[in-house]
């Protein structure tokens, strides 16, 4: 997957049900991402390990998120 603008990334904390990163500073723009991606990295592995690559896939393309 490749969440790459803002839009991506808050489709992405929405549908995974991580709402709570939409408000986080470190996440909502692409400096701030960049800044913590270490973090975010970390994040997004324990959210994508919730469900398969298969799952994602059709997600992720009704959500318009590429991958």
């Amino acid at each position: 997957m490749l969440p790459y603008t803002d839009a991506h990334w808050q489709a992405f904390f929405r549908i995974s049900g991580r709402e709570d990163m939409l408000a986080d500073p470190r996440f909502t723009s692409l400096a701030s991402r960049l800044a913590h991606i270490e973090h975010l990295y970390e994040e997004l592995g324990k959210i994508v390990a919730t469900r398969t690559s298969e799952e994602w896939l059709g997600i992720l393309d009704e959500a318009g998120v590429p991958a």
